[in-house]
C-alpha cells in the first residue's frame, strides 16, 4: 500500500471490518459465556462503529471482571474517552456558534464523569 492510499481506513471501511467482528463475537459469546477475548472484540468492534458509550461500559465491565483482558481494555478505554472528548469539543464548538450556549460554557470533565458530560452535550444537539 502506497503512503498517498489514505482511504484504506475510511469509514467504510471500519464498517467492513468491524461489523462482522462485532457480530462473530456476539455470535460466538452465546456459547461461551464468558470469554473475555471475545467480550473485548465485541467492545472494540462496538467503538469502532461509532457507539462509544455502549463500547465504554462493555470495556469497564470487561476490565473489571477479567484479568487477561484488563491492559487491552484500559487502553481501549482511554482511546474511547479521546474520541468522546473530541466529538463533546466539536458538539460543544457548533452549539456556541449557534448560540445555544454561551462562550463560556465549558465541557471538560474527568474520566470518570466524561461519559455523563458526553452525554448531555449529545442530548443538547
Amino acid at each position: 500500500i502506497s503512503s498517498n492510499d489514505n482511504s484504506i481506513w475510511d469509514s467504510s471501511s471500519d464498517l467492513k471490518i468491524f461489523q462482522p467482528c462485532k457480530a462473530i463475537c456476539e455470535f460466538r459469546l452465546d456459547k461461551y459465556i464468558n470469554d473475555p477475548v471475545f467480550q473485548f472484540f465485541k467492545a472494540y468492534g462496538t467503538l469502532h462503529l461509532g457507539q462509544i458509550q455502549d463500547a465504554i461500559l462493555q470495556l469497564e465491565n470487561a476490565r473489571k471482571c477479567h484479568s487477561d483482558v484488563s491492559l487491552c481494555c484500559l487502553l481501549a478505554l482511554i482511546y474511547a474517552h479521546k474520541i468522546c472528548e473530541n466529538k463533546c469539543c466539536c458538539i460543544h464548538a457548533k452549539l456556541t456558534d449557534k448560540g445555544n450556549l454561551p462562550p463560556t460554557t465549558h465541557l471538560t470533565a474527568s474520566p470518570t464523569t466524561h461519559l455523563t458530560a458526553c452525554q448531555a452535550v449529545l442530548r443538547i444537539n
